[in-house]
């Protein structure tokens, strides 16, 4: 069987293996209607945002849409089937956990803000933790850099990422419309979402629809190694560019911020998240939000939501890092080898540039 998929993926490496996500197909018959019809299922529609977006709103929006698609009209096959492997890992196999649902994006998000999907981590008393998700094949470090710096420019800017067209069915209490939230890019090599892929295949071949082996798959670790550096980081941009921006107050918090901050500045991606430091600076913060978002808007100022924008980055790291430790407490580890093929992608987001 394991010859069928290689004839797939060796498929998948002509240059002209390409396609529109409305006539995706994998060339297999059972990842077509378990997985790929399963999520177009749960893409967000136009009806979905009657009443919730203007009409003259959504209009221009398809015509934008429209535009674009008529200058970048394909995506290689491998990386859209790797956004559905990733979509059936999360959402149906628990990689981020039991309590997290997946939306794929609206095509207006995907093709204008760059987004596959965002995972839901629910939680009792409120709406949802969002974070979206771009889903890349990441062996082009300059392409990599092009998606880190959009992000990190908005966070400068004390902005987070939008989603025009956000609804989660069937949650009442979830927003419909344009949402803010943090973002991330996952990655992997071209090699890697192709074995991805035929992993999923031969589940569905021995097992139907229930494919319990993948939620054992070591590659939801790389995922979140990758997430939860990244969050770091991101974290990081948002302080400093607080703690500059409000540097003229002279408050004796926004120092007492700073110092905390230097503190972790000297730490690497993999001491940073859980280490004493790192929960030092995450205590301070919640201890003094309240009164760090009154100095940040002191004096009229509504343009920018640093606040709002690290406090939403700290959130969903401390779920992304929660979720991490169960799985390692299950007994699912990354062996060396995997490890080092996360170090380029994480390469782009190397502290010495990004904090000068």
């Amino acid at each position: 069987m394991r010859d069928e998929y290689r004839n797939i993926t060796e498929a998948m490496r002509r240059p002209d293996f390409l396609v529109l996500r409305k006539e995706t197909s994998s060339g297999h018959e059972g990842f077509d209607e378990n997985i790929i019809e399963f999520w177009e299922k749960f893409r967000p529609k136009a009806k979905d945002f009657k009443g919730f977006v203007p009409d003259d709103q959504t209009r221009k929006d398809r015509a934008r849409l429209e535009e674009l698609n008529g200058k970048f009209d394909f995506k290689t096959r491998v990386g859209e089937l790797f956004g559905y492997c990733a979509m059936e890992g999360i959402g149906n196999n628990d990689w981020f956990g039991e309590n997290c649902d997946v939306v794929p994006a609206h095509e207006f998000d995907d093709v204008v803000n760059g987004t596959d999907l965002i995972a839901c981590f629910k939680r009792e008393g409120g709406p949802s933790i969002k974070l979206a998700i771009d889903v890349t094949i990441s062996e082009v470090v300059p392409e990599l850099k092009r998606k880190r710096d959009r992000i990190i420019g908005d966070l400068r800017k004390g902005r987070m990422h939008p989603i025009k067209y956000f609804c989660l069915r069937d949650e009442h209490d979830e927003p419909r419309g344009e949402i803010l939230m943090p973002k991330v890019i996952i990655g992997t090599t071209r090699e890697e979402a192709e074995k991805l892929f035929e992993d999923f295949c031969q589940v569905l071949d021995e097992k139907g629809t229930e494919a319990q082996d993948i939620s054992k798959s070591i590659f939801q670790r790389e995922l979140l190694r990758q997430i939860r550096h990244q969050l770091g980081v991101f974290l990081e941009v948002g302080i400093q560019s607080l703690i500059e921006n409000n540097r003229q107050k002279k408050s004796p918090i926004f120092l007492e911020l700073e110092s905390y901050f230097e503190k972790i500045r000297s730490l690497t991606p993999d001491q940073e998240v859980g280490s004493r430091e790192y929960q030092e600076l995450a205590d301070f913060l919640k201890r003094n939000k309240e009164e760090l978002i009154a100095l940040e808007k002191e004096g009229g100022q509504t343009a920018t939501d640093y606040c709002g924008t690290i406090y939403k980055h700290l959130e969903v790291l401390e779920v992304i890092d929660t979720i991490d430790k169960e799985k390692s407490s299950q007994g699912i580890e990354l062996p060396p080898e995997a490890r080092n093929q996360t170090e380029r992608q994480l390469e782009v987001l190397d502290k010495e540039e990004l904090f000068v």
